[in-house]
């Protein structure tokens, strides 16, 4: 990506509109705006699981507009190391489920750990692909910036925004569960 492109993308994303967001910190949800600030200021430390799986999404997501800022370099840094830990920590809370399943005697227990199972399964696969995901809103919104056609239909931009917003909400509604389900203790 072009210097020009990193800041077109960086002014057009200042507009994007992702409001209402579920991105927890300290159990409270906190704003996009917040967020930013709080990566770009504050060094990362001691996450819980739901604020880690939060936080590793969109320190993904701002990483191609943020690398300027030093502070943000470590957060990058810190959450893609919090987040193989984090992985880990759910493979462990499955083989665990699974270990239980075998061990299950009602049939209400079973679909019980079948549920969280699954749950912590999306989330491992949720996980592993936030980096594509990412770059696949970047991708979207350099084409925007590169076509013609784009600046003309006003609705594209929004397309995305509405698309973009979508997805992350289901990632953070996600996250809480797998969160609920492993436990909000510091990785």
């Amino acid at each position: 990506m072009s210097s020009v492109q990193k800041t077109d993308l960086e002014l057009l994303y200042k507009a994007f509109k992702l409001d209402n967001l579920p991105i927890f910190q300290n159990m409270q949800q906190i704003s996009i705006r917040k967020l930013f600030k709080i990566l770009t200021t504050i060094e990362l430390t001691d996450l819980p699981t739901i604020e880690a799986m939060n936080f590793y999404l969109y320190c993904n997501f701002f990483r191609n507009r943020l690398l300027y800022s030093e502070i943000f370099n470590h957060n990058l840094n810190y959450i893609n190391l919090k987040s193989i830990e984090l992985k880990q920590h759910i493979k462990n809370h499955l083989h665990k489920y699974d270990q239980m399943l075998k061990e299950a005697k009602s049939e209400s227990d079973c679909t019980w750990i079948d549920n969280n199972i699954v749950i912590l399964h999306d989330g491992l696969t949720a996980l592993d692909s936030i980096p594509d995901r990412c770059d696949y809103y970047d991708n979207k919104v350099i084409k925007y910036l590169d076509s013609d056609f784009a600046k003309l239909n006003s609705t594209y931009l929004s397309n995305i925004q509405d698309e973009c917003s979508k997805d992350f909400t289901h990632l953070s509604k996600l996250f809480l569960e797998v969160g609920r389900i492993i436990g909000r203790e510091p990785l």
